[in-house]
């Protein structure tokens, strides 16, 4: 940790260390840990978007069909899927009757 004087102050914030919220790393080890959080946020955000792509994709095949007499959707399977591997992938079937 990098304090300034006897107090314990932050070099960087000038806080001391109990109230410290500074936006610094004050080590390797902090620098590192920061980088992994931002990583795993991103990840969890372009999952997030996936799975909303998904999601208004749907919605849109049944607005659309809600607008045409008669026009029934179906699916394949579940709308519903969790995923646990980064790389994998999903793809649904939609079936379309007039």
């Amino acid at each position: 940790m990098h304090f300034s004087n006897e107090e314990g102050d932050c070099e960087y914030s000038g806080v001391p260390q109990e109230y410290n919220y500074c936006v610094k790393a004050h080590s390797s080890d902090e620098l590192d840990e920061w980088r992994e959080r931002v990583s795993y946020r991103q990840a969890k955000l372009r999952i997030s978007q996936q799975n909303n792509a998904a999601d208004s994709t749907y919605q849109n095949v049944t607005e659309f069909c809600s607008e045409v007499h008669g026009a029934e959707v179906t699916c394949d399977g579940s709308l519903e899927v969790h995923l646990t591997e980064k790389t994998a992938s999903w793809t649904w079937n939609f079936h379309i009757e007039v």
